[in-house]
């Protein structure tokens, strides 16, 4: 089996030093935490482009067996977003059994066996249930879909697998057709999104990739009927619809909430997902992570204290023998400051 994570630059045009110093630090605690994790003997491999090659390599401390820059051969549309360029990875290795892991999923337990398909958890219905109507509804009818999830010239949007760890074995059901789909219609729509003659909100852009992968993902295991393994306790982790305003006006509230409220859970299980934390919540995302002093079995940085140390020299300098404190604060700093 391959653990495999993505790194795509091409999308960090407008970011400062600062913003990519952020995505470093955490992507640096994900792929350490599954090193520490899986031990020396498991494979990782990063998948990037040759700029983000070069600066894992230049910083020498990121624990991948190998880097590669593969996406510099990417044969489809550039994508508008780096999460359209994860599913690759089941392509340039299509024998092997693969988890891909995004990097900003931290782990401290290894994650289930499974023989088909695993998964981060069930969303539920993701586009009915946590989108804004009006950031998905009013351009819908833009995009395409492969024609198996349309019925009567509506897409049916059902439940969808959130894929902060996607993974299928060599042999998966549903795999092929999984990543040839998602390919073939992410190109159709990114091709339709880049002649439109006017500007669609980020959200919007968002909802084609999430239909396109998570939603279109549930929809294949389910007519197929394949055995999928979630990280997440369904009868914990619930698939409620949060409780919008009609208006949108607490949209990131209640995602956040819905976070939260399992953080107890999380912190058992050995597993968090940063997707909605980094940019609504830093300050929270930090008391998940923690510090060189917090409690090991409840936060991520005391269990890979000396790596974390190392990033911190390399990216950006730390005196010798820097005393705790001083570590701690920029921790803090990064992660709250993004």
């Amino acid at each position: 089996m391959k653990i495999i994570q993505t790194l795509a630059t091409d999308t960090w045009i407008n970011l400062s030093e600062r913003n990519i110093t952020n995505k470093l630090l955490l992507h640096f605690i994900s792929a350490a935490t599954i090193r520490k994790t899986y031990g020396t003997d498991q494979e990782m491999i990063l998948i990037s482009d040759t700029k983000g090659k070069q600066i894992i390599e230049e910083l020498g401390c990121f624990p991948y067996d190998i880097i590669t820059n593969d996406l510099d051969n990417f044969p489809y549309t550039r994508p508008h977003l780096p999460i359209g360029y994860k599913l690759y990875c089941f392509e340039l290795y299509p024998n092997d059994d693969i988890i891909q892991i995004d990097t900003d999923v931290f782990i401290k337990n290894q994650l289930p066996n499974f023989t088909d398909t695993i998964v981060q958890c069930d969303d539920g219905n993701w586009i009915a249930n946590h989108a804004v109507p009006g950031e998905i509804w009013e351009f819908l009818h833009l995009w395409t879909f492969p024609p198996s999830m349309v019925s009567d010239g509506s897409v049916n949007l059902t439940n969808s697998y959130n894929p902060g760890v996607l993974g299928f074995k060599s042999n998966s059901t549903i795999r092929e057709q999984f990543v040839s789909d998602y390919h073939e219609y992410l190109e159709i729509n990114t091709n339709i999104l880049n002649e439109l003659s006017y500007t669609i909100s980020s959200e919007e852009t968002q909802a084609v990739y999430t239909i396109l992968e998570e939603g279109y993902l549930y929809h294949l295991c389910e007519t197929n009927n394949v055995n999928v393994v979630e990280v997440f306790d369904r009868n914990i982790v619930t698939t409620e619809p949060p409780n919008f305003n009609i208006d949108g006006s607490n949209h990131e509230a209640e995602h956040i909430k819905r976070y939260q409220r399992h953080t107890s859970y999380y912190v058992e299980l050995g597993y968090f997902h940063a997707i909605l934390f980094k940019k609504n919540n830093p300050v929270f995302l930090h008391h998940i992570l923690g510090n060189l002093d917090t409690d090991s079995n409840t936060t991520f940085i005391p269990y890979i204290s000396d790596e974390i140390k190392d990033f911190l020299n390399t990216r950006v300098g730390l005196p010798k023998n820097p005393i705790n404190q001083f570590v701690n604060i920029l921790i803090k700093d990064i992660i709250e400051k993004y």
